[in-house]
């Protein structure tokens, strides 16, 4: 499970010195943080959940690491973390009952390091490895 900063894509072997890099001096300017995971929500709707996440509280310190990081896309940066997406068909009205009736869970995760993680198809979505951690190191 992770929260992604930024979505890289396919990238040449050739280019991993300068994300660690960039990797690294984001980590030196946001000290560690804490996050709290609080209520479920959906892309593309609560009424047609395509992909069910997690979202979080206390997002500014990850706004700002998503920033230092240089996100591309154009969409607003929404911070969460996913849970499943939904493969073919329509959801069924009792599942979509059952998460919008989900309470916030209120749950907290101390927040020390960052990672890139490379993301590769498996039979059951996808595998993730860790290319590269570095820790948090920016004064509070």
């Amino acid at each position: 499970m992770h929260v992604t900063l930024r979505f890289l894509g396919e990238k040449p072997e050739r280019d991993l010195d300068a994300i660690t890099d960039l990797m690294r001096r984001a980590a030196a300017a946001v000290a560690p943080f804490e996050i709290i995971f609080n209520e479920m929500g959906a892309f593309d709707s609560m009424e047609d959940p395509r992909v069910v996440w997690i979202g979080l509280q206390n997002c500014e310190p990850i706004g700002h690491l998503a920033d230092l990081l240089q996100r591309e896309e154009t969409r607003p940066y929404i911070p969460h973390m996913t849970l499943g997406r939904r493969r073919g068909g329509a959801s069924s009205g009792e599942f979509v009952s059952a998460l919008k009736g989900l309470p916030a869970l209120g749950v907290r995760q101390s927040v020390r390091a960052i990672s890139l993680y490379a993301s590769r198809p498996a039979p059951f979505g996808h595998a993730y490895e860790v290319l590269f951690d570095v820790s948090l190191t920016g004064a509070s």
